[in-house]
């Protein structure tokens, strides 16, 4: 077993330099931003209520990700759960050396209470903080060293709840925000934000008239600087999920997946692979509720098997696969939880990962799950083709209970 025992939260600040806190400058810009966006919004429609029928699953914010540089990146809430307070999300980072342990390098500065959302690119991490208590936008920081420095920046907009509510998208970013009523663009990683698209943009648009979006869920960088987006859907029989022109100009492109007749589609989950874009969609109807991934590339859709949810059956964490795919974290009525894994159109089960897992991820040659008591962190791991997992890692975070209020 191994103790890593995090630093404090003052050494974290005196190791990773500036807070995520942007200057007075950048403050006063930001609040410009934000109310132009804020009236960009205001003029928007509302967002109608989704359909019913589509199973009830969503995705949580707990997450992970491997990056282009093989460091595996894991998002998990800490602290006392069952208030909102105290509740203290953590970033954690592996790098792909092997028995590499992970390190804890929350971006400081900012109460993260409300959530942490990741999303990898060439250039490294991004990390958004979701708007809690009294902030109005989400913070962001980027990094480009594995978590030792961070660059701060902002997007001008409450980020929606969703662990793919921002993308690395070419140069710059986007997000969805404002209830999923509004796509926004960074420019060439300036700071400087724009409206990109609102879901009402495209409900006359021929591509959309078979989905009649509701709502953006989820952003992806798609081929050749386009951005992949996913949309709920009035309709039945149809996923929602639409390619966006690297230049936002341009009626957007239905990407045609094929979905039952009768059934009710969500996607929660798009990640961008080397063999696409992967989403994970959960459906509904005749057949009963279960998930597929849809692999977007060269312009088609390919469709896995099916894996079937069990009555009651809930999404505890979710990420990416190396080499393309997607894993889910299960947990049923009675407190079970099982893990399993979609690759190139097959769905894996895994052994039935420790009691309480919360976390997994998947690293090249290496699965990890993950179980949190409060502000202790612990990993354990398995080896391809065992029968069973076994602990390799403790980490204490330092937690300050009552900071946020």
């Amino acid at each position: 077993m191994i103790d890593r025992r995090a630093p404090g939260p003052r050494s974290r600040r005196k190791t990773r330099g500036a807070l995520l806190g942007p200057a007075p400058v950048a403050v006063a810009v930001a609040v410009a931003v934000a109310v132009a966006v804020a009236v960009a919004v205001a003029a928007l429609p509302a967002v109608a209520d989704a359909p019913t029928g589509a199973p009830p699953i969503r995705a949580p914010l707990t997450s992970s990700v491997v990056d282009p540089a093989g460091r595996t990146w894991l998002v998990v809430p800490m602290g006392i759960l069952s208030q909102a307070t105290n509740t203290f999300w953590q970033l954690f980072v592996r790098p792909p050396a092997a028995g590499a342990g992970w390190t804890l390098v929350t971006p400081p500065g900012v109460a993260d209470n409300g959530g942490l959302v990741a999303t990898a690119g060439a250039g490294g991490l991004q990390v958004a903080v979701l708007p809690s208590q009294d902030l109005h936008f989400s913070p962001l920081a980027s990094t480009a060293d594995g978590g030792r420095s961070w660059s701060p920046g902002l997007v001008p907009a409450a980020l929606d709840a969703s662990p793919d509510a921002l993308a690395v998208a070419g140069s710059g970013a986007v997000a969805v925000v404002d209830g999923g009523r509004l796509l926004l663009e960074e420019s060439g990683r300036s700071g400087s934000w724009r409206r990109l698209r609102s879901a009402a943009d495209l409900a006359p648009t021929g591509a959309a008239a078979e989905c009649r979006p509701i709502a953006f869920s989820a952003a992806a960088a798609g081929p050749d600087g386009s951005v992949v987006v996913a949309t709920a859907c009035h309709r039945t029989g149809q996923a929602g999920l639409f390619e966006l022109a690297a230049s936002g100009s341009g009626a957007p492109t239905a990407i045609r997946v094929p979905v039952a007749s009768g059934s009710r589609a969500r996607t929660l989950r798009l990640v961008a692979g080397d063999g696409g874009v992967a989403a994970l969609l959960a459906l509904g109807g005749r057949r009963g509720d279960r998930l597929e991934v849809a692999t977007l590339a060269a312009g088609r859709a390919t469709v896995s098997a099916s894996f079937r949810l069990d009555p009651g059956e809930s999404l505890v964490a979710s990420g990416s696969v190396p080499g393309g795919g997607i894993f889910v974290l299960l947990r049923g009525r009675r407190g079970a939880e099982r893990l399993a894994d979609e690759r190139l159109g097959r769905w894996d089960s895994l052994p039935v990962p420790p009691r309480g897992t919360v976390a997994a991820a998947f690293s090249p040659g290496r699965i990890d799950a993950v179980t949190v008591h409060s502000s202790t962190l612990i990993d354990y791991t398995i080896d391809a083709g065992a029968a069973g997992w076994r602990r390799a890692q403790v980490v204490r975070v330092p937690i300050q209970y009552g900071s946020s209020g």
